[in-house]
């Protein structure tokens, strides 16, 4: 189904900045087919990571402009709490995090992993220089739905650094297994990036345990939900 969405969204051009022309539509629709290829680049990224399927869209070949900062008419560059604004924050957080996530799988698809490149990639998550300790979460939602949104970015801004760290991670425990095996007499320091990396998949492991744990205490989180499964 979201090949078919996909080819559909190509042979109607939504891939295309060059489609968004004020002659053709007006704000509205291309706010409209802005945000569907958003939705669809979004569930590309997540089910590619999910499945371990390859990406059906490919970055290199779109020039719509989905990202904020390429836009300077996007509504989310204006600030406000309106629902509409914290509505189009959402999705370009999201949109973010599937960068990531997209770049990421290139990366490990071509078997070209470095700690310069998980830096580089690491760059691009705004989740990269937050604290992600255990703190106390704030007071539960009002309004169910709008916590469910807000774990939705959260979980899959925090998936993408999951993705990205884990095989460091790895690669950091099969290192520590050899040294404690006494294989080799090379002591491995955790000032080093590698520890760095490898610690940072941890913390994100249990900050995400935490924001689903705070969500079923708050009475909000769905039995059956794959973006938190």
């Amino acid at each position: 189904m979201l090949g078919m969405a996909v080819r559909s969204a190509y042979a109607l051009g939504l891939h295309r900045e060059e489609t968004m022309n004020e002659l053709i539509f007006s704000k509205q629709e291309m706010r409209v087919r802005r945000n569907l290829w958003k939705s669809l680049f979004i569930l590309d990224r997540f089910l590619a990571a999910s499945l371990g399927r390859p990406t059906a869209i490919s970055e290199d070949d779109c020039s719509c402009k989905i990202m904020p900062e390429d836009n300077r008419n996007h509504p989310a560059t204006f600030g406000g709490l309106d629902p509409e604004c914290i509505h189009f924050k959402s999705i370009d957080s999201c949109v973010r995090s599937c960068h990531v996530i997209g770049v990421t799988l290139k990366v490990f698809s071509q078997r070209k992993i470095s700690h310069t490149v998980v830096q580089e990639i690491a760059d691009k998550s705004r989740y990269w220089d937050l604290n992600l300790s255990r703190n106390q979460a704030e007071e539960p939602p009002a309004n169910p739905a709008h916590g469910i949104a807000a774990l939705h970015v959260n979980l899959l801004a925090l998936h993408s650094l999951l993705l990205l760290t884990r095989q460091v991670f790895m690669m950091h425990i099969w290192r520590l297994t050899v040294q404690r095996s006494k294989q080799t007499e090379a002591t491995i320091s955790r000032e080093t990036a590698l520890a760095k990396y490898s610690e940072a998949c941890v913390i994100v492991s249990y900050h995400s345990i935490y924001l689903v744990q705070k969500a079923r205490e708050a009475k909000y989180l769905p039995q059956r939900n794959p973006f938190i499964m």
